[in-house]
């Protein structure tokens, strides 16, 4: 399955994200919403979509009280719950755009790896710091 998440706020990226994906035939793809409004509008237009802004609200008594820092560990969550139950799983931003079927060049390169990660390097202040 190939997963994507998001708010509200990126319903376009998210939109767009569903279009590329699907016209490259690719139809095992997830939105984890991160808002009901998001889950809503993705529902509305009978696409695949989780509705993870009641977990999302769990983190509201944690130390993580900013909404990207919720939204970036709940959706690693999501991505291993999938792992966890034996599926199979390409994690993706919104913001990737697929032009071309890229599961060959994945296989081709790199075979059976168990986990592939592109480095997150936002934000590099704190980075800097340590």
């Amino acid at each position: 399955v190939i997963v994507t998440s998001g708010d509200w706020d990126y319903r376009e990226l998210v939109l767009n994200w569903f279009l590329h994906v699907h016209q490259l035939k690719y139809y095992n793809a997830l939105v984890l919403a991160m808002d009901s409004e998001l889950t809503a509008e993705v529902s509305r237009r009978r696409l695949p979509v989780f509705d993870d802004s009641a977990l999302l609200q769990g983190w509201n008594n944690t130390c993580l009280q900013r909404h990207i820092q919720q939204v970036r560990c709940e959706r690693h969550i999501g991505v291993a719950a999938l792992v966890a139950a034996g599926i199979d799983v390409l994690h993706s931003d919104a913001t990737c755009i697929f032009l071309r079927d890229f599961v060959p060049s994945l296989q081709r390169q790199f075979g059976t790896i168990d986990l592939l990660v592109q480095r997150d390097e936002w934000p590099t202040g704190p980075v800097r710091t340590i």
